[in-house]
């Protein structure tokens, strides 16, 4: 009886040693496969942030020769080079909410318009970033604003479509200065009175708690070019 009772003890023992080792390995295959699927979404992670820095690269790289090819084609016609449309789009990213690739290909789009320069220019730039914030659409403000600077006279009324109008002593005024070939007074009247309606809205959106989020991601955007 009692060989039997030790008997009975040691297969105990022997059970329990077997449970103990299938339990370890177990608890080895999980904390493999934990850290296994850890280390597989890290680099799923490293990828797609690889992928997304590539295609900013890309994206700002393209805005950065489209800029630089009209400056070449339209013979430095707005009074700028190239790096220093860069630096403005750069500068104007610090204030806005609007990311400097997407400032240089409002840029270039209005860089097809010779007759709008210098400060006129710099000007209709902004310009185009407030109205953008108002009602969505700086792509179409700045297409607008160019044809109505490039001709104010037959350009004015399209201004309609970004939600701008004037009285009709406004347009005279600037009519008068267009047809005695005076077009860079009637474009800083123009500059003026639109300012007047909209003018520091991207630099007041930018100061709110989302467009401060929205510049933050904007600077990120940037490091991640370069990664």
């Amino acid at each position: 009886t009692l060989d039997r009772a030790e008997l009975g003890m040691k297969e105990v023992e022997e059970g329990g040693k077997n449970v103990n080792s299938t339990f370890q390995q177990i608890k080895n295959t999980a904390v493999g496969n934990f850290i296994a699927q850890q280390f597989s979404n890290a680099l799923s992670s490293l990828k797609q942030l690889i992928v997304q820095s590539e295609q900013l690269a890309i994206t700002q790289e393209k805005a950065e020769l489209k800029v630089e090819q009209l400056v070449q084609t339209t013979g430095k016609a707005a009074g700028f080079t190239a790096q220093q449309l860069k630096d403005e789009a750069s500068r104007l990213q610090t204030l806005t909410t609007f990311g400097d690739e997407e400032i240089l290909d409002l840029t270039s789009r209005l860089l097809t318009f010779k007759s709008i320069q210098g400060d006129i220019f710099k000007g209709v730039q902004k310009l185009a970033l407030d109205t953008g914030e108002i009602f969505g659409s700086a792509e179409s403000a700045i297409l607008q604003y160019g044809k109505a600077f490039e001709d104010p006279r037959t350009g004015l009324t399209m201004l309609r479509r970004v939600g701008v109008s004037f009285t009709d002593q406004q347009k005279e005024q600037i009519f008068a200065l267009q047809d005695s070939n005076r077009l860079y007074d009637a474009q800083a009247m123009l500059l003026k009175m639109l300012q007047g309606q909209m003018g520091g809205v991207a630099e007041r959106m930018a100061k709110s708690n989302s467009g401060e989020l929205q510049q933050f991601y904007n600077r990120w955007g940037d490091t991640q070019e370069v990664i």
